[in-house]
């Protein structure tokens, strides 16, 4: 193999392989947003809090909420309701060219545990996600709104 052929072989290699990496890391954004969805169903405010950098925030229509404890009183009362849950579903997601930052974009709805058909609020959401020390995920900004 001559110099200029491995030289190409080795473009189109490394060519091939930086798409894959950009989407195993959006991959891992969908998977992260899924997971934060389901403990939250399942363990309330406590595993919304979790999902949060320390430094995190959250935007909605009352305004910004900085850091952990802030964030927890703001949505103890809505995710302790047991009569309702908060679900969403993610529909896409981007990352960074350095795989460490990144967000999804997804739909948000309340409805009754007890009636799974019954949506009395829903909207549309953009998380920003930075990856930690340990390889996991954390939300550093999340933003809410209504459709009314």
């Amino acid at each position: 193999m001559t110099v200029r052929s491995f030289a190409f072989a080795s473009f189109v290699s490394l060519a091939a392989w930086m798409p894959l990496q950009a989407q195993t890391a959006e991959s891992e954004l969908m998977k992260a947003d899924r997971d934060f969805a389901a403990a939250v169903a399942s363990h309330g405010v406590e595993a919304w809090v979790a999902a949060f950098a320390a430094d995190g925030i959250q935007i909605d229509e009352g305004g910004i909420t900085k850091g952990s404890a802030a964030i927890r009183q703001l949505m103890t009362g809505s995710l302790s309701d047991k009569k309702t849950l908060l679900d969403w579903q993610p529909v896409s997601a981007l990352a960074s060219a350095s795989k460490d930052l990144g967000y999804t974009i997804g739909r948000w709805q309340v409805r009754l545990r007890a009636k799974p058909d019954s949506v009395l609020q829903h909207g549309n959401y953009v998380t920003i996600w930075r990856k930690q020390p340990d390889g996991s995920w954390k939300a550093a900004v999340d933003i809410g709104n209504s459709e009314k």
